[in-house]
């Protein structure tokens, strides 16, 4: 048929060659399978009543074998009715209602098989039908003769009650790898459906059983925290830092979610997940976190907040991977600081919670402090003992006392302290742990021989975005007799040492933070110990 239909008038409509361009779309494999599970839920959800009542222990399964050389996708839903493949099978095509259902721009199956597959078969039995439908796409024998005219061919039903759908994909574009990561991503865009047991998911490959528990496509559910208010003017008593809330926006979209700080702060698990039509759209393979609600990647509520937020009203991409903002009251900024103001508001402010709260409970706290206190108790003894040992050790006898004195009188040089500020200059380490950013200054000061040779101390802040910071002062001490004697002979030594304060002021201040008391005995037994192994004569 020719393309001019009369006179300055012609057919726009995409011919077979579309096929090559959604063969290379820039697409992935838990998209594509998420696109067959979309009509599977879409055709359960419209004849969801009829299933049931002809077998009310009925669930909706769905089953995606991945083989080699071939891929199945098998479902017990209602079937595709015969007076719906004209539309079914064309691309673009949208169904009657698309404001309803997870079918709704009628590219699903089309896009997902030609981007999976050159062959592919549809094999359907429609619930209330007789017959048996099925349909060959041949891609690319249509894209050579540019000729999409399809033929579907029929025959008798096994049984009055067969229904359900199969598609067979053959000589495949790609591999399929990382099975479980698919799972995983499945799982999470289809929790909604999921939690209602009436929807099972499988996926495994070929030779494995689909009855193995490990081809289940399951989501892990998040427990929020149950504790008292870190913050002031907050709920009395323990509570559940949990919330649902209803946000409407002035474009006339309304937003339903549940929120909570978590029982465990988790990084790839916190966040917010927003779902369309009970579906995830963003979140799947990163949890959404606006900069204004959550801060930077080093804060609490970064790893603490979790939110199921479900859009009504908005659009999304035809992918349904993107929620597509408009400018009319459902727009992104707006969305983020209504959303903010709802895990504030209502007497629970979450994000005060997570900012504030500390995972270890004063139970706890007092459980290690007994712990340690019992500890430290027979290190001081120890020490004590230690201690005496080294000292009768260092003074030594009466001869190596007078030889040592004849040395002086013959003129032997004591070393001189060299291991002084214009040795170092003021040093400074930066860097993260746990989310934490932790700076390290040093200097260097004149004290006596015999006194410690660093000090250290800490302070920690939290600034107005969140962000967690400890601060470390170390103070070294050049007259000490260990500086004096070993960082003298060696100025590689001094890299060593300033390395070591830094790790020791690091555990000094992270042994504090979990409640552990006596720190400051340990970093002076430390310095007693040091400057009795001085590296004079007597002890090296």
């Amino acid at each position: 048929m020719s393309d001019i239909l009369d006179s300055g008038s012609f057919d726009a409509r995409p011919d077979a060659g579309i096929f090559e361009v959604i063969r290379h779309l820039n697409y992935k494999a838990q998209y594509a399978f998420a696109e067959y599970i979309d009509n599977s839920i879409s055709s359960f959800e419209e004849n969801k009543a009829a299933l049931l009542k002809m077998d009310p222990q009925y669930k909706l399964r769905i089953e995606i074998e991945v083989g080699t050389d071939e891929i199945r996708v098998k479902d017990n839903a209602g079937g595709i009715p015969s007076n719906q493949y004209a539309r079914a099978f064309k691309t673009a095509e949208r169904p009657p209602d698309p404001k309803k259902g997870l079918n709704e721009f009628g590219m699903g199956m089309k896009t997902a098989s030609i981007w999976l597959s050159s062959h592919w078969t549809v094999i359907s039995s429609a619930l209330t039908e007789k017959d048996t439908g099925t349909v060959v796409f041949e891609v690319q024998k249509m894209i050579d003769s540019k000729q999409t005219i399809i033929k579907p061919s029929w025959k008798p039903k096994p049984n009055a009650h067969h229904h359900g759908t199969t598609i067979i994909l053959t000589k495949l574009n790609r591999r399929i790898t990382h099975l479980d990561n698919i799972k995983r991503h499945l799982g999470e865009i289809y929790r909604g459906y999921l939690r209602s047991k009436l929807v099972d998911i499988r996926i495994y490959r070929t030779g494995e059983s689909e009855n193995d528990p490990e081809s289940i496509v399951a989501f892990e559910e998040m427990r929020p925290l149950v504790a008292k208010a870190a913050y002031p003017n907050g709920p009395r008593g323990e509570v559940t830092w949990k919330k649902d809330f209803e946000i409407k926006l002035s474009g006339g979209q309304t937003v339903t979610g549940t929120a909570m700080v978590l029982e465990k702060g988790s990084t790839p698990k916190a966040g917010l997940y927003l779902f369309r039509r009970k579906r995830l759209i963003i979140g799947a393979s990163e949890p959404y976190r606006p900069k204004d609600i959550f801060g930077s990647s080093t804060t609490f509520p970064y790893q603490r907040i979790y939110g199921e937020l479900h859009l009504d009203g908005f659009e999304v991409t035809h992918t349904k991977d993107d929620i597509i903002w408009g400018s009319n009251g459902d727009d992104e900024e707006t969305f983020i600081k209504e959303v903010k103001k709802a895990l504030q508001e209502g007497g629970l402010d979450l994000l005060m919670q997570a900012v504030n709260f500390r995972a270890k409970s004063l139970e706890q706290k007092d459980k290690l402090r007994d712990k340690v206190e019992k500890e430290n108790e027979e290190i001081e003894k120890e020490i004590g003992q230690k201690k005496d040992g080294l000292t009768d050790f260092t003074d030594g006898d009466e001869s190596d006392g007078d030889q040592v004195g004849e040395d002086e009188e013959q003129g032997v040089e004591e070393l001189q302290p060299t291991f002084a500020k214009e040795a170092i200059g003021k040093r400074e380490f930066n860097f993260p742990i746990e989310g934490v950013s932790w700076t390290f200054l040093i200097n260097v000061e004149r004290d006596g021989a015999d006194a410690a040779l660093f000090k250290t101390s800490a302070t920690r802040e939290t600034d107005r975005e969140g962000n967690r910071k400890m601060n470390c002062i170390i103070i070294i001490n050049a007259n000490n007799k260990f500086a004096r004697n070993y960082l003298n002979r060696n100025e590689e030594f001094y890299e060593v040492i300033l390395r070591f304060a830094v790790a020791s002021s690091f555990a000094k201040a992270r042994c504090e933070h979990v409640g552990l008391e006596y720190t400051n005995a340990f970093v002076r037994y430390m310095n007693e110990s040091l400057t009795l192994l001085d590296g004079s004569t007597n002890n090296s």
